[in-house]
């Protein structure tokens, strides 16, 4: 309960504060312009607060933190004095629009380049890309990846730390050779692989995307302790619970969580004996396998593959100290690293859209507020610094998000206006609204679908 509440509280304050960077953006932009501002509401709802500066705008902050908007002096909306109408927002010119309009948007991607900035220069701490063990069968292993190897660089982009890793190797999603060089840790030599990542499934429940990559990194470990059981699973059934010990499969020593894993994944509707501690008295289980089938490749081509429905625990490694990097930077090396960032962020999430639309990624892959909420509370926990690069990759998404053709976002109002561009008159309201409509509909199921998506992982 403490958890959810800490959560939801650091999602509010998380969102409240990207919320009021880009409506600032609008605010700021439209002032500039000349343009009368109304009103700068932080929220929605009945009025918690209110204020009024000396050139009329109304400051609100209302009950529900969860958006904002500006209210601009538009003949469209309302009836405007005579004295007023070159204050309007329509009276302004295209380029004045595309201005204001724009600078939502742009106010998120500065304020995540500030952030990653200010992380750079406390020091983000990281550690080394170092592999730790590697998954039979899977992606990395075909590659030829083996325990004690470290990923020195994907596709020429030098990786020093697992968080750069997995920025280059996102960005090669469904690509089918993608260069990576390693270097053996113990002989220091350095080889080249090639890694196939058509078959990468981002859309897995996993908590770290390198697992389903088949990398695990030395961030953490497993241990043979069930930490979550699937209700109705073949594990419930054959009367495993959470906090049980897996010593001895069909007699013989666990000595890995990943070659159990294996084990199961080889054997569908297979029976293993499973001798297990609980509470520190031995029981011996016999767990009857499931089956389920797995897409292979984008050939549509299935396997049958076993599945018990049971979880680790996953715990920080004991000598992670001896792996951890710290990178701090002076004013001008944090601003070049920093715009390094925000550059690669968005390129990653222009590009993970692209392959969303044209379905190289799964839909399942979409994230919503749920997750947005733990990935906050998860962050906060982590330190200020990680908070402030949660907030800079929010930040991003935020804003391109707002620059999607939808004529409900920013983006859709850009779409609207280069099109009078080019026309030389507005597009008609009658289907400015109809568009509205439309595009209100597609962003209530694409929430809706985030949604799903949430629930179906927690």
């Amino acid at each position: 309960m403490i958890d959810l509440l800490w959560n939801m509280l650091t999602f509010i304050i998380s969102l409240t504060t990207l919320v009021a960077v880009h409506e600032f953006g609008h605010f700021w932009v439209a002032r500039r312009c000349g343009v009368y501002v109304e009103r700068f509401s932080i929220g929605f709802g009945k009025r918690l607060w209110s204020t009024k500066d000396a050139k009329g705008t109304e400051y609100i902050i209302a009950l529900i933190p969860l958006g904002g908007y500006v209210k601009m002096l538009d003949e469209r909306i309302q009836t405007v004095p005579l004295h007023l109408k070159n204050q309007a927002f329509n009276n302004k010119t295209i380029l004045q629009r595309t201005a204001i309009i724009s600078a939502g948007p742009l106010a998120n991607f500065l304020f995540a380049l500030l952030a990653w900035m200010c992380a750079f220069m406390i020091g983000v701490g990281d550690v080394r890309s170092l592999i730790i063990d590697v998954i039979p069968n899977s992606i990395a292993e075909k590659s030829g990846m083996i325990i004690g190897m470290e990923l020195k660089s994907v596709d020429g982009v030098k990786t020093p730390c697992w968080n750069s890793a997995r920025l280059e190797l996102l960005k090669k999603v469904a690509q089918q050779q993608v260069p990576v060089e390693v270097v053996m840790t113990k002989s220091g030599q350095l080889e080249k692989k090639i890694l196939d990542l058509r078959d990468w499934d981002l859309g897995n429940k996993s908590q770290d995307q390198l697992f389903n990559l088949g990398i695990m990194p030395c961030c953490y470990q497993f241990t043979s302790v069930l930490s979550h059981i699937a209700p109705n699973s073949p594990a419930e059934k054959a009367g495993l619970r959470i906090g049980d010990k897996i010593v001895r499969v069909n007699h013989d020593l666990l000595d890995s969580w990943l070659s159990f894993l294996t084990l199961i994944r080889k054997n569908p509707n297979q029976s293993l004996i499973l001798e297990i501690e609980r509470q520190g008295a031995p029981v011996t289980l016999t767990l009857k396998l499931g089956e389920k089938w797995v897409n292979i490749g984008r050939s549509g081509n299935r396997i049958q593959e076993g599945f018990a429905g049971i979880m680790p625990e996953m715990l920080p490694l004991k000598d992670i100290e001896r792996y951890e990097v710290t990178c701090r930077y002076n004013l001008y090396l944090a601003f070049s690293h920093a715009a390094q960032k925000v550059w690669e962020t968005i390129s990653l999430t222009v590009s993970t859209l692209t392959k969303l639309i044209l379905g190289k990624i799964p839909l399942n892959y979409l994230g919503g507020p749920i997750s947005i909420a733990i990935g906050a509370g998860a962050s906060a926990n982590n330190g200020f610094v990680y908070y402030l690069i949660f907030l800079a990759l929010i930040s991003i998404n935020l804003g391109i998000v707002n620059l999607l053709p939808l004529p409900i976002l920013d983006g859709g109002h850009l779409l609207f206006l280069a099109m009078e561009k080019c026309r030389g008159r507005p597009i008609s309201e009658k289907i400015q609204n109809l568009s509205y409509r439309i595009g209100l509909i597609f962003l209530l199921l694409l929430i809706v679908i985030a949604l799903y998506n949430d629930f179906s992982r927690f």
